[in-house]
């Protein structure tokens, strides 16, 4: 492949990578915890050198072509207030747990629910848990402190079990603002400081209209770079009939 070419294809590729997360994020810029991604570019240097097909008398070394790595934004959302006693906002640091058919899922959505049986759930209707396994509420008014105790008419029934992990980056998006831990040699730990606050919900961090901005900015980048891959395809093609006309 011309390294110029492939230059200018990695360009298009990162720019459509851009577009897709950030249409991502402003999709879901209105979901509970939603926590937004972003796209790091670092700059490689393209060699032909040790690929089979290339014709190493003609080895072409720093052409520098984009590679993308994309990371979750974990920073705290803002805090609204909902008034209703399930829901449940972290405004520090953690996670919820909940039981899926999966097996454990760690979430910051706390639009809680309670089922037929008085088994506390998430929006999604898994198990949300405790210290001591899945909690079941007897009727009466709930009470849920910053640490996470729950009570029910002053009778202490469980605490949430809330967990963090030193490096996040080992979590992955399952949909539904839910992770999966993706290595298991990943300890959970206690958070520091997880503050909750019942009758609240946590926001998500999108900021949209940075979003629409980035957005705008990022397809302008994309159409140019088309334009140029259209160019140097043009300029090829003219060469290679020029060439054969001889």
């Amino acid at each position: 492949m011309n390294p110029l070419l492939y230059q200018n294809y990695s360009a298009v590729a990162a720019r459509f990578s851009q577009l897709t997360v950030l249409a991502n994020n402003l999709a879901n810029a209105n979901t509970v915890a939603y926590k937004g991604d972003r796209l790091f570019e670092e700059i490689i240097q393209y060699s032909t050198k040790g690929i089979p097909e290339a014709d190493q008398v003609n080895e072409i070394t720093g052409i520098p072509v984009t590679r993308q790595r994309e990371v979750t934004d974990f920073t705290t959302g803002s805090i609204l207030e909902t008034g209703n006693p399930l829901n449940v906002a972290m405004g520090g640091d953690g996670f919820f747990v909940v039981q899926t058919a999966q097996g454990r899922r760690y979430t910051r959505q706390g639009n809680f629910q309670v089922n037929a049986a008085g088994q506390l759930q998430s929006a999604d209707g898994n198990p949300v848990l405790g210290e001591n396994g899945a909690i079941t509420l007897p009727p009466g008014q709930v009470h849920i402190d910053e640490a996470g105790h729950v009570s029910v008419d002053g009778l202490e029934i469980d605490r949430l079990k809330l967990v963090d992990f030193s490096d996040r980056t080992k979590l992955a998006k399952e949909g539904n603002s839910r992770y999966a831990l993706a290595d298991d040699t990943e300890p959970e730990i206690a958070p520091s400081a997880p503050n909750l606050k019942q009758g609240a919900l946590e926001a998500s961090n999108v900021n949209t209209m940075r979003l629409m901005t980035e957005m705008l900015d990022a397809r302008r980048q994309f159409e140019a770079m088309q334009k140029a891959i259209q160019l140097s395809m043009n300029e090829m093609t003219l060469r290679l009939i020029d060439q054969t006309g001889r």
